[in-house]
């Protein structure tokens, strides 16, 4: 999508359409920055929280309660 946006911007010659997708490009990348950033902690949620919602817990004659 960004390399489809640059190629329109460098086929037009007003000036009021190349800011605007420049602009444009700028909210996909920082779209994209988010996205990553979203899904490497949804991650790091699940890893620290897996251990917990599992079986894989003490065995059976350890149970302090």
């Amino acid at each position: 999508m960004i390399n489809q946006l640059e190629l329109m911007a460098a086929e037009t010659d007003e000036e009021a359409k190349v800011t605007t997708i420049r602009k444009a490009i700028t909210e996909v990348r920082n779209g994209i920055i988010a996205a990553r950033k979203r899904a490497n902690s949804t991650l790091a949620d699940r890893e620290n929280a897996s251990h917990r919602l599992n079986n894989d817990g003490p065995p059976e004659g350890s149970k302090k309660h």
